[in-house]
């Protein structure tokens, strides 16, 4: 049963840091988890991820990020029933700067910029590779209006070399810890 959103009830409580811009240059830890924790992307066998199809467009869709936002770079990533993935935004993007899509490369996923977000900011990162994948993949499960995704996503401004570094080996870790898929 879906229970009716109250703002008298129902506090969620931003874990941005207030006042941050989150398009400056530095590295970004990210975290998107799907739709009722549902195993889409790929199965654990031998502390290995074992990518579905559906997994592989999600892979395909991450490792193009940099060709349509020309301000980043991706580090570590894993998929596995969630995605956990490391940005780093190399330069900060101006709000008159197009971010460049190429039709050829999404296969009828076009990219979009989100309406009221900064460019080429981790928001904006999210928000597009959110659309355009669960775009796709209905399409291809032959559903609609169906979310992919749950509603937000967990993210961290990673401060410094030491952290970068926990952060990449729990990446590499990850698929370790898990065996409900």
């Amino acid at each position: 049963m879906k229970v009716k959103y109250n703002p008298d009830i129902h506090h969620r409580k931003s874990i941005r840091i207030p006042e941050y811009d989150y398009g400056q240059p530095g590295y970004y830890f990210v975290t998107l988890n799907v739709q009722n924790r549902d195993c889409l992307f790929g199965e654990i066998k031998d502390s290995k991820i074992e990518l579905t199809d559906i997994g592989e467009i999600i892979k395909y869709h991450w490792s193009k990020l940099p060709l349509y936002f020309k301000n980043i770079e991706l580090d570590d990533y894993v998929i596995m029933p969630d995605l956990h993935g490391i940005i780093r935004i190399v330069r900060a993007m101006h709000s008159n700067e197009n971010i460049v899509f190429d039709k050829k490369h999404i296969e009828n996923a076009s990219p979009i910029q989100p309406t009221g977000t900064q460019p080429g900011s981790v928001a904006a990162i999210i928000q597009n590779f959110k659309s355009v994948t669960a775009r796709k993949i209905n399409h291809i499960l032959k559903r609609s209006n169906h979310r992919l995704w749950q509603r937000n996503y967990w993210e961290r401004v990673i401060r410094d070399e030491v952290e970068l570094q926990k952060i990449r080996k729990y990446i590499s870790e990850n698929p370790l810890n898990w065996s409900e898929c």
